[in-house]
């Protein structure tokens, strides 16, 4: 039997608030390898932006527009294998290590290194699940835009657009519920506790994990949103201290709650609690 669902988010919100009081520092540093990893990116996309708008004034060709967008796609990707993906993997499992009581482990933001040719195989099956998921309720709502205001309109504009917003929530939902049951793929892949799994193993892992769990999961997946979208109103330093790195507790504490039974063995057991005073002999004061 799976335990409730309002049980596995409680645990989850308990430990993500372990981590984000014990390993502050720890989550700070990773949402700052985190900024950095995504400049280079940025970086491409501005100047592939300004050589468009130098070819543009100087009268180029089509083919033009295309190599230099090509070029820029193909920069854009070895940037995210190579940069963006292990460090935004790495920055979670620096939560997880953190909540673990490895609060100084901030090698954990580079770990995933060690494993990039999976990492970066299970987040291209991943992110092409998630576009799959979501096909039908784009198709219900494109269809249904096409019926409405394409040359030859078939449908009532009223329930065109009813049409539309169907589609567009069947697919926000689907999303919503895949992503919690995926959720822990990525980081499953790298955690130095357990038996390393190959990209399908580790999708079939924390499909098995999340199993009762996906509403916890989307539940956690919108707290953390929610945290990150307030945090920007802390006059943006609130993103760099509180927002992301909430989130990156949350997602720790989503993680090892779906996969606590698995990392029991690996973990250290817990000191006994200290034996309860009998009353007999009253305590005394040190000398």
């Amino acid at each position: 039997m799976t335990e409730p669902q309002e049980d596995a988010l409680t645990r989850s919100i308990v430990i993500a608030w372990e981590a984000f009081r014990r390993c502050w520092w720890l989550l700070v540093v990773a949402t700052l390898a985190l900024l950095v990893a995504n400049v280079p990116g940025v970086v491409v996309g501005q100047v592939g932006q300004f050589v468009h708008n130098v070819l543009q004034n100087r009268g180029a060709g089509i083919p033009a527009y295309i190599v230099l967008w090509g070029a820029v796609a193909a920069v854009s990707v070895v940037l995210g294998v190579a940069l963006q993906w292990p460090i935004q993997v790495g920055a979670t499992l620096a939560a997880i290590q953190g909540s673990r009581g490895r609060t100084g482990d901030f090698g954990a933001i580079i770990a995933p290194y060690r494993r990039l040719l999976p990492l970066a195989l299970a987040t291209i099956l991943v992110t092409v699940l998630n576009f799959v998921a979501v096909l039908p309720g784009l198709a219900i709502a494109g269809l249904s835009a096409v019926a409405v205001f394409g040359p030859s309109p078939r449908l009532p504009l009223p329930l065109g657009i009813a049409g539309m917003i169907v589609g567009a929530l069947v697919a926000m939902f689907v999303a919503l519920w895949l992503s919690a049951r995926l959720l822990p793929t990525l980081p499953r892949v790298v955690d130095p506790l357990l038996p390393a799994l190959g990209p399908v193993d580790s999708i079939a892992a924390a499909w098995r994990a999340t199993r009762g769990h996906a509403l916890a999961g989307v539940g956690i997946q919108l707290l953390a949103g929610a945290v990150v979208f307030l945090s920007v109103f802390c006059c943006c330093v609130g993103v760099l201290l509180v927002g992301v790195p909430a989130y990156l507790a949350l997602v720790a504490g989503f993680y090892r709650t779906m996969f606590a039974a698995d990392e029991a063995p690996f973990l250290p057991p817990s000191p006994p609690p200290p034996p309860a005073w009998s009353g007999d002999t009253p305590p005394r004061s040190p000398v």
